[in-house]
This record gives C-alpha cells, structure tokens and sequence, in this order.
C-alpha cells in the first residue's frame, strides 16, 4: 500500500516499538535493478515463520509451535505451523468463563504473554491501523509446556493516515 509513497512505512512503524516486548520484522532497505533496469527502493522483509522463532527464540524447538494468522478473505484463523487445538481450547475458553473472575483470568494470563499483548494492542491502536484488526493478525507459541501466545506486528504500512482520515483517526 505504500509502494507509490514512502517506500519504508512499514518498516518505521515495525523499527518505532523495536526496543519493545514485540515480536516484529527485520528489514533491510535495497535499491533493485532487474536486467539492469530501475525498479526502485524495496524492503526486504524477515519472513514470520518456524525460522523467525529459531533465530528469535533459540531456547524453542522451532518445529514444535503452532503459528496462524487470521484471513479477512476467509474469515478464518489457520495454521501455517502446527495446528489451531490450542488456540481454539483458549478461544472457547474465553467465551464460555467471566474473565473478571481473578482465577479465570489467570488461567488466560497463563495461555497468552499478557505484556507483550499490551505492547502489540497499544502499537495498532495508536499507529490507527487500517488494515488490522480484521486482516494481519498473525500469532505463534511453543508447544512446550508453558508456551504462551505471542503476536506479530506485521503488515503496518496502512497505519498513520496513509490516505487521510480513517476510523482510528476520529
């Protein structure tokens, strides 16, 4: 969305919280030529996959998480590793227990990285995220006992008012 303006939205918004509890991409800014002709400045992203977890989070068996992302063409939430058993468990979960209730809410605390949840929340909200959060929402967690659930901030280039006014911005 933002090939025909900045070129590096994305990545600035992604490098603003980078010293925050988030998981976000690596990027690297490359002029391209293809059979020597221009094609202008692109970023080279860090893909968000079972490789990100091994080089992010040496201590988690990268072939054992579960990672998904929500489809605003589907309407679904689906695994690109592991499966949904966990996230769907916690989902039903919530739905079905009052979570001011101190010990249902601890149990969600227990599933989700409640700190870092904040830091990702607080990053859409306040960047008025376009796209999100029906559309780019991609989470992960270790299968291993104690694996919590962690979200990626990805996909912001639609954040800031890139084309004027947007809900977020009333």
């Amino acid at each position: 969305n933002d090939f025909g303006g900045t070129h590096f939205r994305d990545a600035m918004i992604t490098h603003l919280v980078a010293n925050n509890n988030i998981d976000i991409q690596a990027y690297q800014p490359t002029v391209v030529f293809l059979n020597g002709e221009f094609w202008g400045i692109l970023n080279i992203r860090e893909k968000l996959n079972e490789h990100y977890i091994e080089n992010h989070y040496p201590h988690v068996d990268h072939d054992k998480v579960d990672i998904m992302a929500a489809s605003d063409v589907t309407k679904s939430i689906t695994a690109s590793e592991g499966d949904t058993y966990d996230y769907d468990a916690l989902i039903d979960y919530v739905k079905s227990n009052d979570l001011s209730n101190d010990d249902c809410y601890q149990y969600v605390a227990s599933q989700i990285d409640i700190d870092e949840y904040i830091e990702y929340m607080v990053s859409e909200i306040y960047g008025s995220n376009n796209d999100w959060p029906h559309n780019n929402v991609k989470i992960w967690k270790s299968k291993k006992a104690g694996g919590r659930w962690r979200w990626f901030l990805y996909d912001t280039d639609q954040c800031y008012s890139i084309w004027g006014a947007q809900s977020g911005d009333d």
